[in-house]
């Protein structure tokens, strides 16, 4: 799973230059999703090294998925601050740095905000919280590595979305915060 896990990467850095907002809410949604994943399959893990192999453990792992859904949106959400902090900084000096330090309004350059939607992912890996979403992840990338056409088909996808962005980054768009209103400080 390595290279879908880079690939995601390079993309949702991709993302980030052309809809930073966009990059932010599916950096969320990774989160959430992987910490569904995480929770639902260590609960199994759990029902079935108390109780043995029942019948009742798929039905009750997809009963409860609206519930874990919920919670790891919840966590996911206050997981989001420090990865944030992170990506914002690096916004700002890398900003700074593309002008030579004479200005710090300029962290809404596409270098910029590719940079600090990847050190905003990295830190949601490895910061707090980050151990579930990394084995949530882990288990979702090794069902996806199983199934060819479906890595494939993933790898190609992220393909296509770095693609649309250097596309979109030539004609010359500026970054859309949607769903978010323009930064106030940088207006």
């Amino acid at each position: 799973p390595t290279a879908l896990l880079l690939a995601g990467l390079v993309a949702l850095a991709a993302t980030a230059t052309v809809a930073p907002g966009g990059a932010i809410v599916l950096l969320w949604l990774w989160m959430v999703v992987a910490r569904t994943a995480d929770r639902s399959a260590l609960a199994v893990w759990r029902r079935r090294y108390s109780y043995g192999p029942r019948s009742s453990d798929v039905p009750l792992t997809v009963a409860l998925v609206p519930w874990r859904t919920l919670v790891a949106g919840v966590v996911s959400l206050l997981s989001m601050i420090v990865p944030l902090a992170v990506g914002a900084s690096v916004a700002f000096l890398v900003g700074s740095a593309l002008t030579g330090g004479t200005s710090l309004g300029t962290p809404t350059e596409p270098v910029a905000l590719g940079l600090a939607a990847a050190a905003a992912a990295v830190t949601a890996w490895w910061g707090p919280g980050g151990g579930s979403m990394r084995r949530g992840t882990t288990w979702l990338g090794r069902l996806a590595v199983r199934r060819r056409g479906l890595h494939l088909g993933l790898l190609v996808f992220l393909a296509f979305v770095v693609v649309a962005a250097l596309i979109t980054l030539a004609n010359g768009a500026s970054p859309d915060f949607a769903p978010f209103q323009d930064p106030p400080l940088l207006g």
